[in-house]
């Protein structure tokens, strides 16, 4: 039986952010009127955001252990865990607020 959780990379960087191809596939979904395409996306953020709700909702213990890059995706996910232990190196950013718009899936 597993007492604690622990997430972390092999290599040099700990997560390049979230594959963008994720948001080019709900897009590309959408059909319909503007108000139905917002809510469709609307839909998908919440369950994207599940996946790290998860974590912040089990039973035991989650270690996120980081090294090099953490971007975007990779910080929702680190947020989610209940500790966060770091090399020296560890960098974080969220890239969205540099584009401007919302980090809406836990940030």
């Amino acid at each position: 039986m597993a007492r604690v959780i622990i997430i972390c990379a092999e290599g040099h960087h700990f997560s390049a952010g979230m594959d963008l191809e994720v948001f080019n596939h709900m897009i590309a979904a959408f059909k319909g009127e503007p108000a139905r395409r917002a809510e469709q996306f609307r839909r998908g953020v919440l369950d994207l955001r599940r996946a790290f709700n998860i974590l912040e909702e089990i039973r035991m213990p989650v270690i996120s252990a980081i090294q090099g890059v953490c971007i975007g995706g990779g910080m929702d996910l680190i947020c989610a865990t209940n500790m966060r232990f770091c090399c020296d190196d560890a960098f974080f950013t969220i890239k969205e607020t540099e584009l401007g718009i919302t980090a809406d899936v836990g940030t």
